[in-house]
């Protein structure tokens, strides 16, 4: 027991040190309620656009594929990420609706110059619904911190209905949550994505 705790916290912290005690003594393995986790009667694709259907069926099959990809509202879908007063890394990453990938690491990036890959359609969905679900595009277009030499981040969408690119740019981080959760979706795609370097 941290008597050193108790005695800065006091009967709080006794009480509390004392169920931790008692709780890792117990030698019967904890039971999970695993209804509340995976419940039958739970149809995910209740509320979502049949565009991202596929994202809950199990993926799509060969014959198509093709349309499914076409039914997806963005046809690009691309993170930049700028240098800063320090080692921050600067790199674009652009991922487009038929499963090409395109990665231009520069400064501090993991890797330098333009490399090649593909893109899964689950990924690509899910980024697409994101974007959609946190109705990211209706927000602010331009979020600036107040101070200097932090790195920016921008996100470029493209829409297949117009062809318009919408660019969404973050500096030091002042953007909303959804959005800077659609940043590190990005990048958590494309460190699943095998990059080839681009042939001369």
């Amino acid at each position: 027991m941290n008597f050193h705790l108790i005695e800065r916290f006091g009967p709080v912290a006794c009480v509390l040190t004392a169920i931790v005690f008692v709780a890792g003594c117990d030698s019967e393995t904890p039971r999970l309620d695993r209804t509340a986790l995976t419940p039958r009667d739970y149809d995910p694709r209740v509320g979502v656009p049949d565009e991202y259907h596929f994202l809950y069926e199990g993926g799509v099959g060969y014959d198509e594929i093709d349309n499914a990809w076409k039914a997806l509202p963005f046809t690009r879908i691309e993170l930049e990420r700028t240098g800063c007063y320090g080692a921050c890394p600067s790199y674009i990453v652009s991922l487009a609706a038929d499963g090409s990938a395109e990665y231009n690491g520069r400064k501090y990036a993991k890797r330098n110059g333009p490399f090649d890959g593909e893109v899964s359609i689950g990924d690509y969905g899910h980024l697409a619904w994101m974007i959609d679900k946190f109705k990211i595009l209706n927000g602010h277009h331009d979020y600036s911190a107040n101070w200097t030499d932090s790195a920016t981040a921008i996100v470029r969408v493209t829409l297949r209905e117009s062809n318009e690119t919408i660019e969404i740019s973050d500096y030091g981080g002042q953007g909303p949550i959804e959005l800077w959760s659609l940043f590190n979706a990005i990048d958590a795609v494309s460190s699943r994505i095998e990059w080839n370097p681009r042939s001369e």
